[in-house]
């Protein structure tokens, strides 16, 4: 299991990004390796579901360990409590136990199954990936034209139906 956090790092999610970034690295070298064996490996990456994660980063954050303390501030309550009440409007990860099961029963599993609970997060997603081709294509030896670029993307699209 990664998530879209393997493409998206933002400010004090650092170190967890930088563990779903390697989850994708692997899971490429991976699925290379067992090329030609009868062994399939995906990489689920979901978004933001409901989920105790929340929960134990704000505890982190607070006071350096991830478990619940009673020795809470108010102050560091509230943030708790605001933290857990965020987490609670959240859509469960049902999606996320389904992608899991359509990886398990496909005959030919695709290399990746991004999971999210709306349009914005998929939109995001996608946008921030483009945005890192756009970055590594300008101003190298070996730029691509944005026709170049569409017609790549074209050949992708249309392997991808394969």
């Amino acid at each position: 299991i990664g998530s879209i956090s393997g493409y998206i790092s933002g400010a004090s999610s650092g170190p967890y990004s930088m563990s779903k970034f390697a989850v994708e690295a692997y899971t490429e070298a991976l699925a290379m390796d067992l090329q030609g064996s009868d062994v399939k490996v995906s990489v689920i990456e979901p978004g933001s579901y409901r989920s105790k994660i929340r929960e134990k980063v704000t505890m982190h954050l607070m006071t350096g360990k991830y478990e619940t303390s009673k020795n809470l501030t108010e102050e560091q309550k509230k943030r708790l409590e605001q933290s857990n009440q965020r987490n609670a409007q959240l859509k469960e990860p049902d999606e996320v136990s389904q992608a899991v099961l359509k990886f398990l029963s496909a005959d030919k599993p695709k290399l990746r199954y991004m999971v999210v609970p709306d349009k914005q997060q998929a939109e995001v997603t996608i946008k921030t990936t483009l945005s890192r081709v756009v970055q590594l294509n300008a101003d190298q030896p070996y730029e691509y034209t944005r026709d170049e670029l569409v017609k790549m993307l074209d050949e992708l699209l249309e392997k991808q139906k394969e």
